[in-house]
């Protein structure tokens, strides 16, 4: 199901666009990141099951994101937000103000 650009009360900017798919916002990338930083129990969610962690805390993600984090083995916090930044955030970081 294809979600409208700008549809209010999503956590996610489903208007942006990366490789030709969906990709969530910067700003729902850096909360994730960040909750990850200071919620030692997201973290270990994370590490077990990035999808249902992120779903779990209210993220709503895209068809693409979920394949993309279904696939991904999350190990460190380092090297989970580098993954992240390369896939999702290349393409929206001048966005940041």
């Amino acid at each position: 199901m294809e979600i409208p650009p700008g549809q209010s009360g999503l956590p996610v900017d489903w208007s942006l666009v990366c490789n030709g798919m969906k990709t969530m916002s910067w700003k729902t990338l850096n909360q994730i990141l960040g909750l990850a930083g200071i919620d030692e129990g997201f973290w270990q969610d994370l590490q077990k099951d990035p999808v249902a962690a992120i779903e779990a805390r209210g993220f709503a993600l895209h068809p693409d994101e979920r394949a993309f984090l279904s696939r991904t083995i999350v190990t460190d916090l380092a090297d989970f937000s580098r993954v992240l930044q390369d896939r999702f955030g290349s393409s929206q970081q001048s966005d940041i103000s």
